[in-house]
C-alpha cells in the first residue's frame, strides 16, 4: 500500500488529468474551458478504491456514470462512498494511519476540493493569456494556437524540484509524442514549487538540460514565466519585466519546427521584444493592474 502521502499525490493527479479530455491531451491552457471527462474520473476513482481494498459492490456502483453534470456525478460518488464506508475501511486506505482521514467520504472531498483549485489556475492562466498575451500582442503567435486549441494546460502538484523535473519529462515527452494539429506547445504550470523567483531561475538549467538529455535539443525549447519575473540590468519593478509576468510560475514548452515557422511568417519578427517594451512602457503600471491578471508588481 502506498503510504498516505503518495496517495493523496496520486489521488489529486488522477483527477486532475480527468478536467481535460483525452482529445486535447489533457491541456487546452489559456484556451477554450473543457468540461470534465466522466469516463476518466470514473476509472480513476474505481483505481483509488482498488487500492484501498474496496468491496466489489462499491466497485461496481462507482462504475456506472450516475449523470452528466459534473457536480450531480461528484454528489452520486459522495453518496456511493458513504454508503460503503464500512466496506472501505480508512485503516485499509491508508494503510493504518487512519488518524491522517476520518473516512474515504473525507478523502474524496479533499480530492475534489484539490481539483477545484487546479481548474482556478487553469481561469486564471486563460484570462492571463487571453487579456495580456493575446490581448497585448505580446506573443503574435499565441492567437492562432489558442483559436485553434492546440495549446495544453498542465497544473503540476509537484512540490520539489526533483518531482517538477520528473513532470517537465514527462510532458516533454509528451509533446515530442503527439502531433502538433492536437497539442503544439504546453504550459507547465507549477503553483507550489519555485515560487522565488531565483530558485525558479536557477532551475531553467536544469529544464534545459533535461531537454539536452532527452535527445530533444533542437526539438522542444523552454521559455519562461513567473509572477516575479526579472530581465537582467532591471529593477523589481520595472514595468518591462511585466511580459514575462505570469500569475502561476510555468514553462512553456515549444516545438522549434513551430516557432521557425511562425517566424519566417510573420514580418519583421526579430523586433516582437524591442515592440513589447514599448508597449509595456506605454501601459505602464497602472494600465498593466487594470487588466487584473493577477501578475504585476515584484512579490519577492
Amino acid at each position: 500500500m502506498p503510504s498516505t502521502e503518495q496517495l493523496r499525490i496520486k489521488s489529486v493527479s488522477l483527477i486532475g488529468r480527468a478536467t481535460i479530455p483525452l482529445s486535447t491531451l489533457a491541456l487546452v491552457a489559456a484556451c477554450g474551458e473543457k468540461k470534465s471527462d466522466n469516463t476518466m474520473a470514473d476509472s480513476n476513482i474505481v483505481s483509488i478504491l482498488d487500492q484501498a481494498s474496496a468491496s466489489d459492490s462499491a466497485r461496481g456502483a462507482l462504475a456506472e456514470p450516475k449523470g452528466t453534470n459534473k457536480d450531480v456525478y461528484h454528489q452520486a460518488v459522495l453518496e456511493t462512498v458513504e454508503e460503503h464506508e464500512r466496506d472501505v475501511g480508512v485503516g485499509a486506505l491508508v494503510n493504518g494511519q487512519a488518524s491522517q482521514f476520518k473516512s474515504t467520504r473525507a478523502l474524496f472531498v479533499l480530492m475534489k476540493h484539490e481539483h477545484a483549485s487546479q481548474e482556478a489556475v487553469v481561469t486564471a492562466t486563460r484570462t492571463w493569456l487571453e487579456r495580456a498575451v493575446i490581448g497585448l500582442q505580446l506573443c503574435p503567435f499565441a492567437k492562432a494556437v489558442h483559436a485553434k486549441e492546440q495549446l495544453r494546460y498542465v497544473v503540476s502538484t509537484a512540490q520539489s524540484t526533483s518531482e517538477l523535473r520528473d513532470a517537465l519529462k514527462l510532458e516533454l515527452r509528451t509533446l515530442a509524442e503527439v502531433d502538433a494539429s492536437v497539442v503544439d506547445t504546453t504550459l507547465l504550470i507549477h503553483p507550489q514549487v519555485l515560487t522565488d523567483f531565483l530558485d525558479y531561475n536557477d532551475f531553467l538549467a536544469v529544464a534545459d538540460a533535461t531537454v539536452e538529455r532527452m535527445g530533444l535539443r533542437g526539438v522542444v525549447q523552454i521559455a519562461s514565466f513567473h509572477p516575479a519575473y526579472q530581465f537582467a540590468g532591471t529593477t523589481p519593478n520595472d514595468v518591462t519585466n511585466f511580459t514575462n509576468r505570469s500569475p502561476y510560475p510555468m514553462l512553456q514548452l515549444l516545438r522549434e519546427t513551430s516557432v521557425s515557422q511562425a517566424v519566417a511568417a510573420y514580418p519583421d519578427a526579430q523586433n516582437i521584444y524591442r515592440r513589447n517594451l514599448e508597449t509595456m512602457r506605454r501601459l505602464g503600471p497602472s494600465g498593466w493592474a487594470a487588466l487584473d491578471v493577477g501578475a504585476g508588481p515584484s512579490r519577492v
